[in-house]
């Protein structure tokens, strides 16, 4: 018998099976918004704008958790300037409670930390990682949205909790290689058995005119060529505060309130407050 950091998470997926028939008649309560920010490859700015737009919604009086997803190589605590002592990882072997991993971030932010440097986390079989989305349900309680923080690209991971989420961010640049892999991120998500609602976000623009464009392109395309609606959230342009924040591991949104890539994403928090979208 395989056994490793994740063995107690499959024993615990075990047990799923064997629950009381009349559970499933519970009446529903209401959980939190789940929204997953995804990116066809990496270098775009996705755990940027994942920590940085859970600031602004928790600025705008919304309790928010951050999940760090991209298991095995997470990073978004050190965007953030957190020293987490633990992790999911800590959660798969048994040593804690999901609550006692949850850390505190900037701006009231939660956290939830994926694990850095744990090979057995990038390695889950399919019904492990079906088990680890499945453990959002603990957070319900205490959230009003969950942003998880994917790794990039289209692997069995993402996919699976990008399938799990009421919303998904496709966050690209202007460049042909990036917008040629989020239209492929699209279109992966499109053709699953639940595809969820779709928005794009076009990062590090040089020229916002031009990537306004291109974003109107890709919604374009998508709709004709995929018959899928993308919800466009706009452009965040190039901007310097952003490298400053990533190298003094600060959010932007705080050390930089004013600056335009902090303007844009504030603007993205409000639209998707907006955007209302049916929680299932």
């Amino acid at each position: 018998m395989r056994t490793d950091q994740a063995t107690p998470l499959r024993r615990w997926l075990a047990t799923l099976g064997r629950r009381p028939a009349h559970t499933a008649l519970a009446a529903p309560c209401p959980r939190a918004r789940r929204v997953a920010i995804v990116s066809g490859k990496g270098g775009v700015g996705k755990t940027n704008l994942a920590g940085n737009l859970g600031i602004a919604l928790s600025q705008m009086r919304r309790r928010v958790v951050v999940v760090g997803a991209d298991l095995g190589l997470a990073n978004i605590e050190v965007l953030l300037g957190l020293s987490p002592c633990a992790s999911l990882a800590d959660v798969l072997s048994g040593d804690l409670s999901l609550p006692e991993v949850l850390c505190d971030g900037p701006a009231g932010i939660r956290v939830l930390p994926g694990g850095a440097g744990i090979p057995e986390l990038a390695r889950l079989s399919a019904d492990e990682q079906d088990a680890v989305v499945a453990l959002l349900q603990q957070l319900e309680a205490s959230a009003d949205l969950i942003l998880v923080d994917t790794a990039a690209g289209i692997g069995d991971n993402v996919l699976t909790w990008a399938c799990a989420m009421d919303e998904v961010l496709v966050v690209t640049t202007p460049e042909p290689g990036a917008i040629t892999d989020a239209y492929a991120m699209v279109k992966v998500l499109s053709q699953a058995a639940r595809c969820p609602r779709l928005g794009l976000v076009i990062n590090q623009a040089t020229h916002t005119s031009e990537a306004a464009s291109t974003e109107a392109a890709l919604v374009r395309v998508a709709l004709r060529l995929l018959g899928v609606t993308i919800h466009p959230y706009g452009v965040i342009p190039q901007d310097e505060t952003v490298q400053r924040a990533v190298r003094e591991q600060v959010p932007v949104l705080l050390a930089w309130p004013r600056s335009p890539a902090s303007v844009s994403i504030r603007r993205i928090a409000h639209l998707l407050l907006e955007r209302e979208v049916v929680v299932r």
